[in-house]
This record gives C-alpha cells, sequence and structure tokens, in this order.
C-alpha cells in the first residue's frame, strides 16, 4: 500500500515538474547547492512547493549543453555520489489498473530521471531541446521525501486524490483536474492544477463558473501563443482570468499550456491551471 501511495506520489510530482514555467525568471541570490550543477549551467528560480503530502524543493535551469550532455553529467556525478537510479515507469507498472496516456508514458521516460539516497527522492525533469530560440536546455531539480503518513487505505488511489481539497473553496475545481501543489497562508490560497483539456475549454469553464462564487470578472488575456525557437516541436500558450468579489478580494485565474510532439507522433497536451487568492488587506 504504502509503496503504491508513494509511486503515484512520485508521479505527482514529476508532472508538476514538467509543467516548468516557460518564462525565464532570474534568480534572487544565489544558493549553496547540494546538489552538482553542470558547467555552464544557471540557476533561473527556485521554490519550495507542497505536493503529494510532500515537501519538495525545486530548482530550475537553464544550460548551454544538450540533454543528453546533462544526463550523462547527473548519472556519473549522482551514482558516484550514493545515489541509486530508479525507474519511475517499471514502479508504475506494477500498480494493478493504472491508466496512463501514451504521450505523458513517453514523456517520462524520454524527459525524466529518478535517484534515490537515504530515503530523499531526487527528480530531474528536461524540457525537449530547441523550445527556446536561445537553443538553451531547460531542466528542473525536485528533492525531497515522499510523505506517507496520510496514506488513504483505499486499494484503488488516482492521482486526483493524492492531495486534498482547499480548505476553503473560493473557486470550482475544473472537472477531472489533479491537485497537485497548495499553499494556504492566511488570507490567501495559492493553488495548482493539471488537466490534458483544451486550455481554451478550462478558460471558458472558469469565465462560465466564477460567478457562481461570487466573483466578477474585471480582466482578461485571451488564450495567446508564446514565441518559441522556429525548430522547436513544442507549443505554449498562456491566458489569464482576474477576478474580485463583493469584499474586493482578488482571484487570479492562470493558465498555461504545453503542448510537444513531431508530426504523425503521439503529441503530449498538458494544461496547468493556477489560483491565486487574497483577501483584501485591511
Amino acid at each position: 500500500m504504502c509503496f503504491r501511495y508513494k509511486v503515484l506520489g512520485i508521479l505527482s510530482i514529476a508532472v508538476a515538474a514538467l509543467t516548468i514555467s516557460l518564462s525565464p525568471i532570474k534568480a534572487a541570490a544565489e544558493d549553496k547547492q547540494a546538489i552538482p550543477v553542470p558547467p555552464n549551467t544557471e540557476q533561473v528560480k527556485k521554490e519550495a512547493r507542497r505536493i503529494a503530502a510532500s515537501e519538495f524543493d525545486f530548482t530550475y535551469y537553464a544550460s548551454a549543453q544538450p540533454a543528453g550532455q546533462l544526463k550523462d553529467f547527473y548519472r556519473l556525478r549522482l551514482t558516484n555520489s550514493g545515489w541509486k537510479e530508479k525507474t519511475l515507469l517499471k514502479d508504475l507498472e506494477q500498480i494493478p489498473g493504472l491508466q496512463m496516456e501514451p504521450a505523458l508514458r513517453s514523456s517520462l521516460g524520454q524527459n525524466m530521471m529518478m535517484f534515490e539516497k537515504e530515503g530523499v527522492t531526487l527528480i530531474i525533469n528536461f524540457l525537449p531541446e530547441g523550445v527556446f530560440p536561445d537553443q538553451k536546455t531547460r531542466f528542473t531539480v525536485a528533492q525531497g521525501k515522499i510523505g506517507l503518513q496520510s496514506a488513504p487505505s483505499a486499494d484503488t488511489i488516482p492521482p486526483v486524490e493524492l492531495l486534498a481539497k482547499p480548505h476553503k473553496e473560493v473557486a470550482p475545481t475544473y472537472p477531472g483536474a489533479a491537485l497537485i501543489s497548495l499553499s494556504e497562508p492566511a488570507g490567501a490560497l495559492t493553488a495548482t492544477y493539471f488537466t490534458q483539456d483544451d486550455i481554451n475549454a478550462v478558460a471558458a469553464f472558469y469565465k462560465n463558473k466564477m460567478p457562481n462564487y461570487g466573483w466578477s470578472l474585471v480582466e482578461e488575456k485571451a488564450p495567446e501563443k508564446l514565441e518559441m525557437s522556429q525548430t522547436s516541436n513544442m507549443e505554449s500558450w498562456m491566458a489569464q482570468l482576474s477576478f474580485v468579489n463583493a469584499n474586493q478580494d482578488t482571484c487570479n485565474i492562470i493558465l498555461s499550456q504545453a503542448i510537444s510532439g513531431q508530426a504523425g507522433a503521439a503529441k503530449m497536451e498538458m494544461t496547468t491551471i493556477l489560483v491565486n487568492y487574497a483577501e483584501k488587506k485591511k
């Protein structure tokens, strides 16, 4: 039971890392790295996120090296430091009844590396090469321990239930979306969901349903395609809906969709839903 919950937790973390922001963000400060950093590689962002009942540190990088060389670097350096490489897909195959989209399975197999050491899990995810015009390789390093203390007792655990619902229901949950990250400080809420539905359908859902929760739409940014490298096989779209209620609280729904795949092959479509709620400061 714990094995199944742990593997599904790792899957949620992997999906979260695959939905890395496509907009480069400068790091506020240089942090000491416990994990080696390849040459010609720049840290662009770092954050702590609660995913699948676990606290994980996410570090985002941009590198001049191709993904193949970066994988060789990590495989050599980490295994020499006592890390054991694991294969998530093999563990997933041991869970009866678990179904996964072929495109997501292919992406996890090609773009993800996973290591374990002394109870710590390390997940490295790569965006496909050539996504950005500067031709740099973007990748994410996620490090933490999988929390098992709240594992459900049911025999089947769909990924959508790996995190509980927010305590304060400020916005509707998109049908079938998986909650992969949640933060609820006093007077605020930040929740991240994952779905494979098209960004236009998701935007239409929130535009239609938010008034039922007392929200009025004050600004809308329709889905816009971001500029990518001409050689990239990935498309990226962004959209935003901004709402306010009678108390002047605010709620922003930020949507991002990544579509990757070559012509004639299975495409991977992922849309992330970021719900940012804040009470009006008194």
